[in-house]
């Protein structure tokens, strides 16, 4: 019964992390723009939040017993973003890495075209020496600040103890 917000917690990342998966292929599927892409970064965080209240909703009103401390409301967001975060690293990638290239040449052109062969450089670079510990350990870190946050608010609305 001690781990019971974990196994939630892990449950509802999974179910996240897919939809998130779904939801980035799907725009790279419907080939959008790099700026019409970055739409699905808002749509993601408008989900991730109805899925964070819902899991900490659920777990506090069915498993239990009303009750929830804002610990296990952090807890419960925290797990679920991470699972998130590692489902779209590999997603991004795995399944079409080119993208992020393609979408940084497109914003370089649009915003700093002066900048387009130093973006194209930094392209070169990075294919050489692949950092993806680095970039997963960032892309952790910025989704386990947003479950932070998101589950702190929600928390506090929802606690309740004995």
């Amino acid at each position: 019964m001690k781990n019971n917000h974990i196994q939630h917690a892990v449950k509802f990342g999974v179910i996240l992390g897919s939809l998130r998966v779904l939801l980035d292929v799907s725009f790279k599927v419907l080939n959008v723009s790099a700026m019409q892409y970055n739409l699905s970064s808002i749509y993601g965080l408008i989900i991730e939040i109805i899925l964070i209240v819902m899991a900490i909703f659920m777990y506090r009103n069915t498993i239990n017993n009303q009750l929830l401390s804002i610990g296990e409301a952090l807890k419960i967001g925290v797990i679920m973003m991470i699972i998130t975060s590692a489902f779209l690293f590999l997603a991004v990638n795995f399944y079409h890495p080119e993208f992020g290239e393609e979408k940084a040449i497109a914003f370089s052109k649009l915003y700093q075209p002066e900048k387009l062969q130093e973006t194209l450089e930094n392209i070169r670079v990075s294919k050489e020496n692949p950092a993806y510990l680095v970039g997963l350990a960032v892309n952790i870190l910025n989704f386990m600040f947003s479950g932070l946050i998101i589950s702190f608010i929600i928390g506090i609305v929802l606690s309740k103890k004995e």
